[in-house]
């Protein structure tokens, strides 16, 4: 048995019930200093480049473009003896459709299922669910065009029936959620559901959604907008904005929306630089810490593509910040 000579001490400010998930989340798992130095940028480029001090090492692996691999047992594992199976490959598939195929086959172990493709496997017991806590958003540009007009932007967040969006199209689990946080993550004081206790927020409520776009139209000086929805190309993505144009251009006559198809990368690019109206994107917070999903609108976030800001909402998102900072004490 070993034993470590060396003894990391964490003090809280105040109590956490998310710091065994942030701990055992990637930023915060150990890697060799001197070696992650001498590759710099390069660092976990490809195999020769990745250190690992687990049961495998991965080698064969080229880059993010490859398609397969393999983990070889590592002898300097501390417990190698006890590792029997001497390597796995690996094999991937990035389209969807076609790793579905490929299971179906028998030549894939596992694969991820797009949700049109979910109802052909109802009732299989190959069918494997589990909820997450993945959220899909509808951005708007606040700094810059028409969606800076928050009239505009509560007609369309109120437009969009989002229950019969998950119910008869996605059919994949999927809930409709009105707020940021969403039911089931975290509790109150009191033990209430912090969903539950906040409420919907805009809910699909067709009158006001009417009832904001014509003061946005009257305030605008306009009759028609055309407006651009950019996704990355993908099946939910594409099957969303599908969705959200044909609810929009119904249920507000005179609202036009173009669907713009990029790579994700090329998403985030615009996003990045705030060339966009209003644009489709998911995101899973690391841990169930609800300020990070509210973080979003911070001034100043990294995530906040949409430029809001908001002076009392800052105020609230930093207590809650200080009172929840973590200090780490490295003994030597």
């Amino acid at each position: 048995m070993h034993f470590l000579k060396k003894r990391l001490e964490v003090t809280l400010q105040q109590a956490n019930p998310y710091l065994d998930e942030i701990l055992a989340d990637t930023p915060m798992l150990p890697i060799n200093q001197a070696f992650a130095q001498k590759w710099g940028k390069d660092y976990g480029a490809n195999a020769t480049r990745v250190l690992a001090n687990g049961p495998y090492q991965i080698t064969g692996w080229s880059g993010a473009d490859d398609t397969t691999w393999r983990y070889v047992k590592n002898p300097n594992y501390y417990h190698a003896k006890r590792v029997q199976v001497k390597a796995i490959d690996f094999t991937s598939e990035a389209d969807i459709t076609k790793g579905a195929k490929a299971f179906e086959a028998g030549k894939f172990d596992y694969a991820a299922l797009s949700p049109q493709q979910v109802p052909s496997f109802k009732g299989s017991n190959q069918l494997k669910t589990q909820r997450t806590t993945t959220e899909a958003f509808v951005f708007f540009n606040t700094t810059t065009g028409p969606t800076t007009n928050v009239e505009l932007r509560r007609a369309i967040a109120q437009a969009v029936d989002k229950h019969n969006f998950t119910q008869s199209r996605l059919r994949d689990g999927a809930q409709p959620l009105n707020g940021l946080v969403p039911a089931g993550l975290t509790n109150m004081t009191n033990g209430r559901d912090y969903r539950a206790a906040t409420g919907e927020l805009l809910p699909y409520n067709l009158s006001k959604a009417t009832a904001a776009w014509n003061r946005a139209k009257k305030q605008m000086g306009i009759n028609h907008l055309n407006l651009t929805l950019t996704i990355a190309d993908n099946d939910t993505a594409n099957l969303a904005a599908t969705y959200l144009a044909g609810q929009l251009e119904h249920n507000l006559p005179g609202l036009n929306i173009t669907i713009q198809k990029v790579s994700l990368a090329r998403r985030v690019v615009l996003e990045t630089a705030g060339k966009f109206e209003l644009v489709f994107s998911t995101w899973s917070p690391a841990d169930s810490d609800p300020l990070n999903l509210l973080s979003f609108y911070q001034t100043g976030s990294r995530l906040n593509i949409t430029g809001y800001t908001n002076a009392k909402f800052d105020a609230m998102g930093k207590a809650i910040e200080k009172s929840a900072l973590i200090r780490l004490n490295v003994w030597r």
